[in-house]
This record gives structure tokens, C-alpha cells and sequence, in this order.
């Protein structure tokens, strides 16, 4: 078996998962398996608000998925700092 060979099968398993559309639903079933918090992204989403500073993200992913991972993404204390987490227009 080459590396070659290896390199083949491991790209055929990724884009057929990919294609089926199971990674990401899967992800999305049990973010907190697979989706790491970080809680210190709400105190920088607060100091770039508060800075006046705007972001964006950039994705080739669909908007249901983006839309949910950035939702469990950053631990929210409380509902009115929900606002804090990114949001995002989708065309």
C-alpha cells in the first residue's frame, strides 16, 4: 500500500461524508462533541463592539449549519448576550 494509495482513501471517505451531507448534521446533533467553546470569545466579541470594530466570517458553508455551530460556539451567560455572538446575513 502506498501513501499514495492511502492519500486516495482517505479522500474518497471525506468527499462521500461531505456529499451525503451525515458530517455535518451529525455536528450539528452533538456540537458539544465536537464543537469547542471558547470563553473568551464573548470578552473579545465585547471589546471589538465596544471598540467599534466590525467583523464578518467568511464560509463555504450552507447557512444552517454556520448559523447553528456559531451559536454553540460562544458560551453565552446570558440571553441578552446572545446578541454578542456573530450574526449574519445570508443572500
Amino acid at each position: 500500500m502506498s501513501y499514495k494509495s492511502i492519500f486516495q482513501d482517505v479522500r474518497n471517505a471525506v468527499d462521500f461524508i461531505h456529499l451525503k451531507g451525515d458530517l455535518k448534521r451529525r455536528t450539528v446533533a452533538e456540537c458539544d462533541k465536537y464543537v469547542q467553546q471558547d470563553p473568551d470569545l464573548l470578552v473579545l466579541l465585547k471589546r471589538l463592539r465596544s471598540a467599534g470594530k466590525k467583523i464578518f466570517l467568511l464560509t463555504n458553508s450552507e447557512w444552517w449549519y454556520t448559523n447553528e455551530v456559531r451559536l454553540d460556539v460562544s458560551p453565552h451567560e446570558n440571553s441578552s448576550e446572545r446578541s454578542l455572538a456573530p450574526s449574519f446575513r445570508h443572500s
